[in-house]
């Protein structure tokens, strides 16, 4: 049986590992070239931007969102 002490250290390392995906995702999605967490994946006459990849940009958004609900909750 594990003791609470256990458990709580089984829940920390999990706390870690989700914060560093958090900022593993955040610098991918704000490094140079990137539209950001929340930037425009199209241009102003509204096509896709041609030096992103948009599916990478959009999964990352996706996790990253999901990360950060469980993260608060």
């Amino acid at each position: 049986m594990k003791g609470t002490r256990d458990y709580l250290l089984e829940l920390d390392k999990k706390r870690l590992e989700m914060e560093k995906e958090i900022f593993d995702l955040t610098d991918f999605l704000t490094a140079d070239g990137m539209p950001g967490v929340s930037g425009s994946l199209i241009d102003r006459e509204g096509f896709p931007l041609p030096n992103i990849d948009h599916m990478a940009v959009r999964t990352a958004r996706n996790k990253l969102i999901c990360n950060t609900c469980l993260y608060l909750y």
